[in-house]
């Protein structure tokens, strides 16, 4: 699998963490931390990204390789105690 980072995109647009930020309307460090996974890209702040880095495949980038669906009881908001781990599989 080639997994291409946000970085990626960015570095291939010669674009600076600053340029990023600045178009998002968020600070530099908030952007750093989008990058680097230290914080969730609200979805309207990932819309934009995708449109300023031309990211054709961005599922590779704003969806998790991995993530644990609970089952819920009919009419409740408790989770079972039945929990899977599932791992996204993409094609090379």
């Amino acid at each position: 699998m080639n997994q291409k980072t946000l970085q990626h995109y960015r570095r291939n647009k010669d674009y600076t963490q600053e340029y990023m930020a600045r178009k998002l309307g968020v600070s530099i460090s908030s952007y750093n931390l989008y990058e680097n996974g230290g914080r969730r890209i609200p979805h309207e702040a990932a819309m934009k990204i995708i449109k300023l880095l031309e990211i054709q495949d961005w599922q590779d980038i704003f969806l998790p390789h991995s993530f644990t669906l609970r089952e819920f009881s009919e009419g409740s908001n408790s989770p079972h105690c039945h929990n899977e781990r599932f791992f996204l599989q993409t094609e090379e």
